[in-house]
């Protein structure tokens, strides 16, 4: 059997989506209604454990990792299964 991996809200995979495929309005909403819950903003993919910021930075999307930067919270020391 395979072990249990927590699932994410729709919320979360919709911002993790969003920093992956670079959509920047859906990003700004999220981080807007989330600026005071750095656990919302620091989420990871549960198998990857990609955070949004890992996600942009991977695909080139520098407006959002830009935006990312600039929001307070970011855990910009996170890594992912790969280290």
């Amino acid at each position: 059997t395979q072990p249990l991996v927590p699932a994410l809200s729709e919320a979360a995979k919709t911002f993790l989506d969003a920093a992956r495929n670079g959509d920047v309005n859906v990003m700004s909403i999220y981080l807007q209604s989330n600026l005071n819950n750095p656990a919302a903003l620091n989420i990871a993919e549960p198998i990857t454990g990609n955070t949004a910021l890992i996600l942009a930075a991977q695909n080139g999307h520098h407006a959002i990792v830009d935006e990312l930067l600039m929001t307070n919270g970011i855990n910009i020391e996170a890594v992912n299964s790969q280290g």
